[in-house]
């Protein structure tokens, strides 16, 4: 039943759920070593990325750090079969961000205070 993936606050489907109603191989999350002077932005909301099933999670927080760059590297397992475009927020507007099938994770354009985002794609 559809109520059974909603966890105990009514908002959204918890982990445990996921793997217990669908099967899913669900990953821990792991938190990447940044490049190129990338920093987290909030000690709160780090970036990271797991797996669920096929479909890898990537969740992006980041400042300071170099134009036109790498932020991180995403682990063998979890990177795309071909490159994937996002766009991401930031804190003049929006940012190109590119994950690339070898697993770099990098930001189109010029860095601002913040970006952030989550991308999700199939591997």
């Amino acid at each position: 039943m559809a109520c059974d993936f909603i966890d105990e606050l009514g908002k959204s489907p918890t982990v445990t759920k996921l793997k217990e109603v669908l099967g899913l191989q669900v990953s821990d999350w792991i938190y990447p070593t940044y490049v190129n002077g990338f920093t987290d932005d909030s000690s709160s909301w780090r970036s990271r990325y797991r797996k669920i099933g096929r479909q890898v999670e990537v969740h992006i927080n980041v400042k300071n750090g170099a134009d036109n760059s790498i932020i991180l590297n995403l682990q063998s397992g979890f990177r795309p079969p071909f490159s994937q475009g996002a766009v991401l927020s930031s804190s003049t507007g929006y940012k190109k961000l590119q994950i690339r099938s070898d697993g770099s994770v990098y930001l189109k354009g010029t860095v601002d205070t913040w970006i952030n985002g989550v991308v999700l794609f199939n591997v």
